[in-house]
């Protein structure tokens, strides 16, 4: 069987508009050409209306088809062509193309979420065999040239990628080495600050710098814009402070 598309009796949402659909037959599409399922785990929406999120881990089911020479091109979706079971007529009329062998196959989603509201479901089966000759003679010597050309994508990918990784890798080497040369300077820059320090005359002792009289009331080392500056306060006696870097008693 192909992907089998099975109709539901009517629901709440098409008793109006399709009163007779529970006596529409199955439909089969891709007859011949269905290739490969599969099934994968992934995160889908499974809200009814489309007005809320309902993300969901949910088994996804994918059909491999081939689209034939001539078709609407399938859509990219990551890394998978997509193409819809069923076309609208003027998407078929604005679109339809002869395709190059590498766009001659792709998969269709038959995961059935929300089914009850579509009033249907598919149902894909392989029915393509190339053992037993089953299917078009072209789709087999095209598929091969598919396989091929996607193993390069996909090769192409995977170099992209570990080509991002490494850069990716080697730009936090180097911030890590710049953090830790920073980290090292400004400790180095406080090392030394503190060690001006022992420059500086005791609290109490009273000094003159630049005319300015008072007394050593502070010492001490803060960092200001990032740099480490080892200080005294000196007060007059009118009370009036100044701040005297360590290295005025260094000369």
């Amino acid at each position: 069987m192909p992907i089998t598309k099975t109709y539901f009796p009517h629901t709440y949402y098409t008793a109006a508009a399709e009163p007779a659909r529970e006596h529409r037959a199955p439909e089969a599409h891709f007859v011949g050409r269905v290739i490969e399922v599969k099934k994968f785990l992934a995160d889908r929406n499974h809200s009814d209306t489309m007005d809320y999120s309902d993300w969901r881990r949910t088994e996804c089911t994918y059909a491999l088809v081939w689209l034939g020479t001539r078709n609407v091109p399938a859509r990219t979706d990551g890394d998978m062509p997509i193409a819809f079971l069923e076309n609208s007529a003027w998407g078929i009329e604005r679109d339809t193309r002869d395709l190059a062998f590498h766009e001659q196959f792709a998969w269709i989603d038959c995961t059935n979420i929300c089914s009850d509201r579509n009033g249907y479901r598919v149902e894909p089966t392989v029915d393509a065999d190339p053992a037993h000759y089953v299917g078009e003679p072209e789709m087999w010597m095209n598929l091969i040239a598919w396989r091929s050309y996607q193993a390069a994508l996909e090769a192409k990918r995977r170099a992209a990628a570990e080509e991002a990784a490494a850069a990716k890798a080697k730009a936090e080497a180097d911030r890590a080495k710049r953090a830790a040369a920073k980290t090292a300077k400004l400790a180095a820059a406080e090392a030394e600050a503190r060690a001006l320090l022992a420059h500086i005359p005791a609290k109490g002792t009273t000094v003159t710098v630049d005319g300015f009289t008072g007394k050593v009331f502070w010492t001490g080392v803060s960092k200001y814009y990032g740099k480490w500056n080892a200080r005294a306060g000196v007060k007059d006696a009118k009370g009036e402070v100044r701040w005297i870097d360590a290295s005025r008693w260094t000369k």
